[in-house]
């Protein structure tokens, strides 16, 4: 399998975009996003979100900004067919290098109590709880911790509602 990760700047969102909001709907289930807020500018957005395509085809993306003390990943999805080829794992690293390079400590998310399978895989990494918000889990990790990718650097994992 041969797919790119590039940057997501301004003008690839626009050329993806139809595809992005397609791959969105049918991939992320809470928390329905519309064009706007795939378009809108906020804090560290172009420096730290990015695209995966295979060829011309989407096969995936992760829309990350700036947090005081993160790098927040507000949106990340792969195409089914792609799923457990590590791709996602490569996103939550540029986004810890992100989160390095800008002198934030963690990278952060939130995931659906109903996403079991998301659930696992970002569990299964490291991430901690940080707090149960309605329906969703809030976590983190250390950056370096996510960029050693070594069971034995990681933080004592902590099970989750």
């Amino acid at each position: 399998m041969i797919y790119i990760i590039e940057p997501l700047t301004p003008s690839v969102m626009r050329e993806h975009l139809a595809a992005i909001l397609e791959m969105d709907s049918s991939i992320v289930a809470t928390e329905h996003w519309e064009q706007s807020h795939f378009l809108v500018d906020l804090p560290g957005k172009w420096e730290c979100s990015r695209v995966v395509l295979n060829g011309e085809k989407l096969t995936g993306f992760m829309i990350a900004t700036y947090k005081p003390e993160s790098v927040h990943v507000n949106r990340i999805a792969i195409a089914p067919q792609y799923q457990s080829a590590g791709i996602a794992m490569r996103l939550l690293k540029m986004a810890a290098l992100s989160a390095q390079h800008s002198h934030k400590q963690f990278v952060t998310l939130k995931v659906s109590l109903q996403n079991k399978k998301a659930v696992g895989f970002y569990q299964h990494r490291g991430f901690q709880l940080k707090e149960i918000s309605g329906s969703n889990l809030a976590l983190y990790i250390e950056a370096e911790v996510l960029l050693a990718d070594n069971k034995a650097d990681r933080q004592k994992q902590v099970g989750y509602a």
